[in-house]
């Protein structure tokens, strides 16, 4: 068999090794499951920001603890085998839940930002009238909107990071420096054309306080911030050039 051959088997190994391990602990792992589902259920009807704390700290309690529980062959699974993995056991009534606390870091994350938001939306409209919380609202409902482009801006942002790693000369790292600018420039313009900022005060102030709250909506907006964002990068590449070059 050469290499290739060789991983496919290893993989296949690997995968039908993590099944048995289920197989075995099914019962330990339905207690997780369970434990989640719970946790999942008072997130959903939680009111306060201080019992919101206490279920965030179960939940890193929770998955701590099923990273001790969990094979450590699903480590080394690429993501196109972890797929082929959860498609198995989906397939394996007695053990679909498994795909759940294969999933479970990415799930709570998500509950946790979405409970985070509910709360954040119920404190903004305990401060604002009612006008002013539905223009809250709506502009903060508008940068979610971003998302998709954010992720492109960032990915765009990667590909220049990736660039100016393979020790670019200078010249070419000032050519990069000005596709930046105008890359920057054009998203700046396109956040202008999305975003109507609301001009009173005390709404915008709303807004300023729901995005410290919630970092991962703040993050869609900073994304805008192309040119920011690279400006350590083009330090380090600037400065790594320099160290490289012939002292007279």
């Amino acid at each position: 068999m050469n290499g290739k051959e060789k991983n496919i088997v290893a993989t296949k190994e690997n995968i039908q090794n993590i099944i048995e391990y289920f197989k075995t602990n099914a019962e330990k792992g339905r207690e997780y499951f369970d434990s989640y589902l719970l946790l999942e259920d008072a997130l959903t009807k939680v009111e306060s920001q201080a019992d919101f704390y206490i279920l965030v700290q179960n939940v890193i309690k929770l998955q701590n603890d099923l990273s001790e529980f969990l094979p450590k062959d699903l480590v080394d699974l690429t993501p196109l085998s972890t797929t082929a993995l959860i498609e198995k056991i989906n397939r394996n009534e007695e053990l679909s839940f498994f795909s759940t606390l294969i999933n479970l870091n990415e799930l709570s994350k998500q509950l946790i930002f979405m409970t985070k938001e509910r709360l954040s939306i119920a404190e903004l409209k305990k401060i604002l009238p009612k006008e002013k919380e539905e223009r809250a609202i709506a502009f903060i409902n508008d940068i979610k909107n971003l998302k998709d482009v954010a992720n492109t801006i960032n990915a765009e942002a990667n590909r220049i990071r990736e660039q100016l790693r393979k020790h670019p000369s200078d010249i070419e790292i000032n050519s990069i420096e000005n596709i930046t600018t105008k890359l920057s420039e054009e998203f700046i313009r396109l956040l202008q054309e999305k975003l109507d900022y609301p001009e009173d005060e005390e709404t915008a102030g709303a807004i300023i306080k729901y995005l410290e709250t919630n970092p991962h909506i703040r993050s869609i907006l900073q994304s805008f911030d192309f040119q920011e964002g690279l400006e350590d990068d083009f330090l380090a590449a600037r400065a790594r050039n320099a160290a490289a070059s012939p002292r007279i």
